[in-house]
């Protein structure tokens, strides 16, 4: 039997935090998670589920091209974590079609 996969959710929070951590810090980091707790409403269970709100969060914070760093690194992580080849169009990178790409490897792999 194949090892199991990590839980989706945990895991896409992880290579976030992570990302967030290494750009910045963790106090950065934690900081993030309380404007999307206190401003929108959202809990690190949810994240996952609120990408635009995640990327609207980055592109007030910071410029388009560290925004997109940062979602190509937090899609390399996740990839990674997950045991998948990072997939990458060298002309247009979007953290919501990586994460439809993951969950559809994810579905064929299982």
């Amino acid at each position: 039997m194949p090892p199991r996969r990590p839980e989706f959710n945990a895991v896409f929070v992880e290579a976030l935090d992570e990302t967030l951590t290494d750009a910045f810090d963790v106090e950065a980091c934690t900081q993030f998670h309380n404007i999307m707790l206190t401003k929108y409403g959202v809990t690190q269970e949810e994240l996952p589920y609120r990408l635009d709100t995640i990327c609207s969060l980055l592109e007030t914070a910071f410029n388009v091209r560290e925004v997109q760093d940062m979602e190509k690194s937090i899609g390399r992580r996740l990839s990674a974590k997950l045991g998948l080849r990072f997939k990458e169009d060298k002309y247009y990178f979007s953290l919501r079609r990586h994460i439809e790409y993951t969950k559809e490897a994810l579905g064929k792999s299982n």
